[in-house]
């Protein structure tokens, strides 16, 4: 009996104590299609969709006002996200012909304020 009020205290003391997931913003600073992830000097829209995918919990990208124009196909969600352009006349992402700007897949995102082309 002691070792079950003494467990029950441990699992509640570490549950009281964890840290929560925390969301990751990622702001893009570039109109390059470039890949890989954010680094501090640089973070396209491609790259930060990639690092948010490193990361846990949502996540959220801001994207400024400009015209991004997709070249490597299209921009591949697998975690939950929030995507804000500055404005559906300010922000525009424009992906090739016969190719869809987002492609999301086993998750849910939020993308408002911009316009995909």
């Amino acid at each position: 009996m002691r070792w079950n009020g003494f467990l029950a205290t441990t699992i509640v003391a570490l549950l009281a104590y964890a840290a929560p997931a925390a969301a990751d913003t990622f702001v893009v600073d570039t109109t390059d299609d470039a890949t890989g992830f954010c680094s501090p000097t640089s973070c396209s829209i491609r790259q930060a969709i990639v690092s948010s995918g490193q990361s846990s919990g949502p996540d959220a990208i801001q994207i400024p006002q400009g015209f991004y124009a997709l070249s490597q196909g299209p921009l591949q969600i697998t975690s939950e996200v929030t995507i804000a352009g500055a404005g559906a006349t300010a922000t525009t992402i424009y992906a090739a012909s016969n190719s869809r700007v987002f492609d999301i897949a086993g998750t849910t995102a939020s993308i408002s304020h911009l316009t995909m082309a």
